[in-house]
């Protein structure tokens, strides 16, 4: 099974593994992100997730004061997560369908 990705998007953050989305927390704009990461953070947690995959500093600040282990996605990782980013955000309930997605990203 793949490692847990946070993937942040303009949309909000969304934890997936391979297919799976497995939390999300929509942002709105002028929204605190760190609140969102912290919510984020609790949710991992109670998933018992231990080891998360992040693609900022920020993020990963927030996880491991959670006392969650972290490290940074690759190029490749990003890219793939990137081209599947619509399907992400509908899946994670942010909006109703890729194509509407695409208004939301």
């Amino acid at each position: 099974m793949p490692e847990p990705i946070l993937y942040e998007t303009d949309a909000g953050f969304i934890v997936v593994q391979g297919e799976d989305v497995l939390i999300s927390e929509r942002t709105e704009k002028g929204e605190a992100r760190e609140e969102k990461l912290r919510k984020v953070a609790e949710g991992v947690k109670r998933k018992g997730i231990a080891r998360l995959k992040v693609s900022s500093i920020p993020a990963k600040e927030r996880m491991e004061e959670f006392g969650i282990e972290t490290s940074i996605i690759t190029d490749d990782e990003r890219d793939e997560l990137d081209s599947r980013k619509f399907a992400i955000i509908a899946k994670a309930g942010f909006a109703s369908d890729a194509g509407s997605a695409l208004e939301t990203a």
